[in-house]
């Protein structure tokens, strides 16, 4: 962890005696980030899709130098782990063009989805999900099997990709409509027991709930919490 007043060194030209200069260099420690050819780090440069794929690949825990993510071919390598990492799944920005918003949390969230990983013998090894490392929440999906007023109730469910029967059941939805009936539905979620998960007490991420229908479409949809 990093604390706002370590004493770290800046390691690049534009971004020293700014008050975001020990995060930088505490990335560039890491291999998070890297300097250009002329020394600077173009604080104010827009972010693109390699760039950001680089980044949210070593929070999840990969090795800059291990994996070949920096040096002259970082980004042709960052763009083949992320795509076999299920990164880029479902993201049509990625490239050395700008990252919009919207590029961005689709990264985001597929990075919240992923195992991180920690090295044995030189080797990625995956574990937890992101999300539960970090924020304690596991990763739910289920069929729809009735649809209520303000309820889903699911069924099939698997939590962190483990099927979990006790986890199936009625869960609150401000939107839940007949036409959802068999799509699937995927969202993030706290549950009382983590070691018993049940709808009741399950605490749902707002603005996580998914849900895919048969042509692959996907529609967010709002939740009641």
């Amino acid at each position: 962890d990093l604390s706002p007043d370590e004493d770290l060194a800046a390691p690049f030209s534009d971004t020293a005696g700014t008050r975001y200069a020990p995060y930088v260099a505490w990335c560039a420690q890491r291999g998070i980030v890297s300097r250009r050819s002329d020394g600077t780090f173009g604080p104010d440069d827009p972010v693109t899709g390699y760039e950001t794929g680089k980044m949210l690949l070593c929070a999840l825990g990969y090795d800059a130098e291990t994996e070949g993510l920096t040096g002259r071919m970082w980004s042709l390598q960052t763009a083949k782990l992320a795509v076999t990492a299920g990164l880029f799944s479902g993201a049509r920005e990625v490239g050395n063009q700008p990252l919009s918003r919207q590029g961005a949390c689709l990264l985001l969230t597929n990075a919240l989805q992923l195992q991180e990983v920690t090295y044995e013998d030189g080797a990625a090894v995956p574990g937890s999900l992101m999300v539960t490392n970090r924020f304690g929440y596991s990763l739910v999906t289920g069929v729809v099997a009735e649809a209520g007023e303000a309820t889903l109730t699911l069924k099939d469910v698997t939590v962190n990709g483990a099927a979990a029967a006790s986890a199936d059941g009625v869960y609150s939805a401000a939107l839940a409509e007949e036409r959802l009936l068999s799509d699937q539905v995927k969202f993030f979620a706290k549950f009382a027991d983590p070691e018993a998960p049940a709808p009741e007490g399950a605490e749902i991420l707002p603005g996580s709930l998914v849900a895919v229908n048969e042509s692959g479409s996907e529609l967010v949809l709002p939740v009641i919490g």
